[in-house]
Parts: structure tokens; C-alpha cells; sequence
């Protein structure tokens, strides 16, 4: 631990220990914390890609009056601080006695990354011939079952690409986790990680130690779709 404080820093330390790695988990929750963003990262990712796969398909393809007004609207939403929003949200979760559940997470959380997952999985389709949705018009398939079983699998690349950019926003959101969990078993990772700052004292063995592991569920999934990640943000950089 003093070791941190040297100045000028020793980059290398004499006695490299892994004892910072085992005893955080005795000072907090840890596993706690990391349960409760699993959870609601999962939730939100599995809800916001579904969603936005429709959503993507649908202004992909359809062109109705008032389109470009929407896929406009979808993208100012973004533009919103989120410090703006947080007061109004959390005095409805308040009234509605949602505040300390998941359910107030996730729907905060897919609020935020539904918008970007549309735009990204409309920029996706956007690059897949729509003769494949007509040949299989033309073999019998319904529009809904074009969608699932040919344009689906073609898009799998975009839908892992979004997927792990949407339970990393879930999985690092801090601010709207703070203001609506005062419980320690509701604190997410993000919440759970600032508490070991405290007014006086910093322990930052422990600060540092924990923030490897809670990367660790983020590196694990970026690695499982790292081709998906490769071939997703390729194909849907461009269109035609």
C-alpha cells in the first residue's frame, strides 16, 4: 500500500502481491455488485438489441412519411445530459416504489442504449442487399420470418457488435445507479467501486484490484465476439 504514495512512483514494485485481489473481496460485497450488473446488463442488452433489431429493419426498409423526422428524433435523444434527467426519473421511480429494484435500472439504462442500437443496427442493414428479403417474399416467407431467418443470421455480425457496446454502457452507467439504489446489495459494480473512496481515506489497492475484476466480464465478452466485433463494425461502415 505505501508503495503507491512514492514519489518519484516505482514502476515495478519490490514484492509483487496478490493479496489486494483476495481481501477486497471480504471489504465489500464484491460478488453482490457484480451479480446485480450482470443482471441488468443482460436484461437491458437482450431487450435493447431485440428492440432495435426491429426498429433498425424497419427504417432500413420502409420508407413512410416521417421517417427521416424519426431516425432525427432517435439521435437527439442522445443529445439529452444525462444529469437533466436523472431528477425527474428518480421522483417517478419514487412515486411508483420502484426505487432499490432492477426494474428501475433497466429501464433507465435501455432508455439509453435502445437509441444507439438502432442507429447501429440500422446502419448495419442498410448494408444488406434487400433482394435477399424479396427472394425469400418470393419463396413464401412471411416478412417476419424473412426477418428472423434470413436477414437475421446475415446481421449477425451488427447484433454482436451492439450487443457488447450495450452491456458496456449498462455495465460502466453510474450516475442513474447511484441516485436510485441507497442499499448496499442493490449497488451495481460502478456504485460499489466509488464506495471504497471514502471521505478521509482511499483505499486504492483495493479501488485498483477491484476495477481489474469488474473488467473482467467486459473482456470475456469482447473476446467471444471479437470476429463478430471485426466483421460488424466493417460491413456497417458503409452502405451498398
Amino acid at each position: 500500500m505505501q508503495q503507491i504514495f512514492e514519489v518519484p512512483p516505482r514502476w515495478i514494485p519490490e514484492s509483487p502481491t496478490v493479496a489486494a485481489f483476495v481481501e477486497v473481496w471480504g471489504t465489500r460485497p464484491l460478488g453482490r455488485f457484480l451479480i446485480n450488473s450482470a443482471i441488468i446488463g443482460l436484461v437491458v442488452t437482450v431487450l435493447s438489441v431485440t428492440l432495435a433489431f426491429f426498429a433498425g429493419y424497419g427504417l432500413s426498409r420502409f420508407r413512410f412519411r416521417g421517417a427521416s423526422h424519426l431516425a432525427q428524433f432517435i439521435l437527439l435523444t442522445q443529445m439529452l445530459p444525462e444529469v437533466m434527467l436523472v431528477v425527474p426519473y428518480f421522483v417517478i421511480m419514487a412515486k411508483l416504489g420502484l426505487t432499490n429494484t432492477y426494474a428501475a435500472l433497466i429501464m433507465a439504462y435501455t432508455s439509453f442504449a435502445l437509441p444507439f442500437a438502432t442507429w447501429m443496427l440500422k446502419g448495419y442493414m442498410d448494408s444488406i442487399p434487400k433482394e435477399l428479403d424479396e427472394a425469400a417474399l418470393i419463396d413464401g416467407c412471411s416478412r417476419l420470418a424473412a426477418l428472423t431467418r434470413i436477414v437475421g443470421p446475415v446481421a449477425a455480425p451488427g447484433i454482436a457488435v451492439t450487443s457488447v457496446f450495450s452491456l458496456i454502457l449498462s455495465w460502466n452507467h453510474y450516475l442513474f445507479a447511484l441516485a436510485l439504489t441507497n442499499r448496499e446489495e442493490m449497488f451495481t459494480f460502478s456504485v460499489g467501486l466509488a464506495s471504497f473512496m471514502g471521505e478521509y481515506r482511499t483505499t486504492w489497492n483495493f479501488v485498483m484490484a477491484a476495477s481489474l475484476i469488474g473488467a473482467a466480464p467486459l473482456l470475456f465478452a469482447t473476446a467471444l465476439a471479437e470476429r463478430s466485433l471485426v466483421r460488424g463494425l466493417s460491413a456497417g461502415a458503409v452502405r451498398g
